[in-house]
């Protein structure tokens, strides 16, 4: 029996860290370990490192992700996932009036011969506030996660490390894959060709009027 090699621990750079700073409140510690190739415990722990915390306040996807979760997994792995104790978990779902069903034990998990079901179906995308803006979240079978990410990677693969993802238009509504661009850190869609096309378009059609 063939014996498995022992992964190398992550290598913390500025970029990895950048990565953790700019993605932790809507992604979960499992997305943010495969975003900087570790696992989930050397994220927690350079999140503490960097004082990384969440806000006493729950974004919108974090409670999207306990609302979808809360059925299957027990509240102290969600909380390992969100960053946040198990306590808070279990007083977040007790506000939000989410109750786990009768017959899963305190695990998580379900009783033999129960049939799982979904309170929102796979694929929905729904649009949330956050802070003064919004975000754009795709419900999937790991939960829900942003749905321009979720576009792009259908479309091209896994997202590089460091790499994020733009909007051509500036509009983050329009998850279009046509409208999304890979940019690196500090990169900005450049606008200036979509101001001038629509610019033009609007001088044609004031001639042609």
């Amino acid at each position: 029996m063939s014996k498995t090699t022992p992964r190398e621990p992550v290598q913390w750079t500025e970029q990895k860290d950048e990565i953790l700073r700019a993605s932790y409140e809507n992604n979960t510690h499992s997305q943010l370990a495969e975003m900087v190739g570790g696992s989930v415990d050397e994220v927690t722990n350079r999140m503490r490192q960097l004082a990384l915390k969440k806000s006493h306040k729950w974004s919108a996807f974090e409670e999207q992700y306990l609302e979808s979760m809360s059925a299957t997994t027990s509240y102290a792995k969600i909380g390992k996932e969100l960053g946040r104790t198990a306590s808070a978990v279990i007083i977040k779902a007790a506000r939000m009036g989410i109750s786990k069903p009768q017959n899963t034990s305190h695990t998580g998990r379900f009783s033999k011969g129960h049939k799982r079901t979904s309170a929102v179906e796979i694929g929905t995308v729904k649009r949330f506030s956050k802070g003064t803006g919004h975000v754009t979240l795709v419900k999937t079978a790991k939960g829900w996660v942003p749905y321009p990410r979720h576009v792009w990677e259908t479309a091209h693969g896994a997202i590089p490390a460091g790499m994020l993802i733009g909007f051509k238009d500036g509009d983050n509504s329009n998850c279009d894959l046509s409208n999304l661009v890979l940019l690196g850190r500090g990169e900005r869609p450049n606008k200036s060709s979509n101001k001038s096309k629509r610019a033009r378009t609007k001088k044609e059609g004031r001639d042609n009027g």
